[in-house]
């Protein structure tokens, strides 16, 4: 039973706000899905970007679906060590009430790991003027979306706080009441140390909902990449072998920022691809939905690596979305996300380039998985599927 008429989920985000973030990517398509299934959800993000002030930012997405976006109430630059530490609790303590005070059924935690334990020690025992009352009894469920640890190993930790966060991560999982995970991999490695009862696959979806393509009216392949989990070699390696196969074909890569949007360039100038890809950094929503819905062909192309096996690409699934057909390396969650709607082919240069090839001068075989996808993407991957995956989940945590 709720204290409410309708169920009140609320989102707690210390992080992930901008436009390549987790907030509009993951959180607000759940926020949107939940609020079709007639619950009413608020949104708390810790903004740590923005600068120090003690106004909170409210805002209305629709009916029923408030965000609020918290500031620091400080500058954290020049603060290290147990001073950091306070400042990050107190901000996590008002972002917290401002969820408890609005008396939830459910909150759903979305972590980075660092901050995972301290929120939760801020949602079980309200602090400061309820430090010591009774327990608060509203349930959380943690949302992991990626392998914290897996991070870490790939940029060379060491040993002991690899060993520390690996240990952080498990307790983490097992301090909620129930676990969301983003992919099968995920699922395997809470499911180690929780019931598979209370972990609960809720994949990304495609969000804004692209328009559909015409993939035979374009010589595009399109790679939407932010150089995160391939390296701009491996990736440059991998395109050699196609841009001899199809020398007509315009290849785009979108979506790398900075530093990886520099080493690509380099790369491409290295290898002698400058004329036949093109490079792009990460586009706004609008222009991203363009650039989708006049292209051919798209890829999907990671390393294979526990990084890449943890994610759901939301890149993926927007392809799919737009009708696109794909070409994906069988790494991790592509292979669920995919089924028969798509070509796999190892991470192999040699094996991308002739599934590319053969499937670029077949228009059928085109048409026809572009179908499959966007017909598999509106069944699989549409709001109403999320929100009941949602409602599953916290149904578990209500037993």
């Amino acid at each position: 039973m709720t204290r409410h008429s309708r169920l009140r989920v609320g989102f707690l985000t210390p992080f992930g706000l901008s436009g390549r973030g987790t907030v509009p990517h993951r959180v607000l398509p759940m926020a949107l899905a939940l609020r079709q299934m007639g619950v009413d959800v608020r949104i708390v993000v810790v903004d740590w970007e923005a600068s120090p002030s003690r106004v909170y930012r409210h805002q209305f997405i629709q009916e029923g679906v408030e965000l609020i976006v918290v500031p620091p109430p400080f500058s954290r630059a020049g603060l290290w060590g147990v001073r950091r530490e306070a400042s990050d609790f107190l901000l996590h303590s008002a972002a917290s009430r401002l969820l408890l005070d609005w008396k939830p059924d459910v909150v759903h935690l979305v972590k980075p790991v660092r901050f995972t334990w301290d929120l939760l020690m801020n949602l079980r025992f309200p602090p400061f003027h309820r430090l010591f009352r009774a327990v608060s009894r509203v349930r959380v469920v943690l949302d992991c979306d990626d392998w914290e640890l897996a991070w870490w190993r790939r940029q060379g930790k060491g040993r002991i706080k690899q060993a520390l966060l690996g240990l952080a991560e498990r307790l983490a999982w097992q301090g909620a009441d129930v676990v969301t995970v983003a992919s099968h991999f995920l699922y395997e490695q809470v499911s180690k140390v929780r019931s598979p009862s209370q972990v609960h696959y809720v994949p990304n979806i495609p969000w804004p909902w692209p328009p559909r393509t015409a993939p035979l009216h374009s010589r595009r392949i399109l790679i939407p990449t932010r150089l995160l989990d391939i390296a701009p070699e491996v990736l440059g390696t991998w395109l050699r072998p196609l841009v001899h196969r199809l020398p007509r074909a315009h290849i785009l890569i979108v979506g790398p920022q900075g530093e990886q949007l520099q080493s690509m360039a380099q790369v491409l100038q290295a290898y002698g691809l400058r004329d036949q890809v093109a490079l792009l950094q990460w586009q706004p929503v609008e222009q991203y939905m363009n650039l989708l819905a006049h292209t051919r062909l798209g890829l999907y192309l990671v390393e294979d690596t526990e990084v890449a096996w943890a994610k759901c690409p939301a890149r993926l699934v927007q392809m799919m979305a737009a009708g696109i057909p794909v070409v994906a390396v069988d790494v991790g969650e592509a292979r669920h996300l995919l089924g028969d709607t798509g070509v796999l082919v190892p991470p192999s240069p040699d094996a991308l380039a002739e599934a590319v090839s053969d499937l670029w001068h077949d228009a059928f075989r085109l048409q026809t998985l572009g179908r499959a996808a966007l017909h598999r993407a509106q069944s699989e991957y549409s709001l109403q599927r999320l929100g009941e995956r949602l409602l599953r989940a916290y149904g578990e945590s209500k037993e």
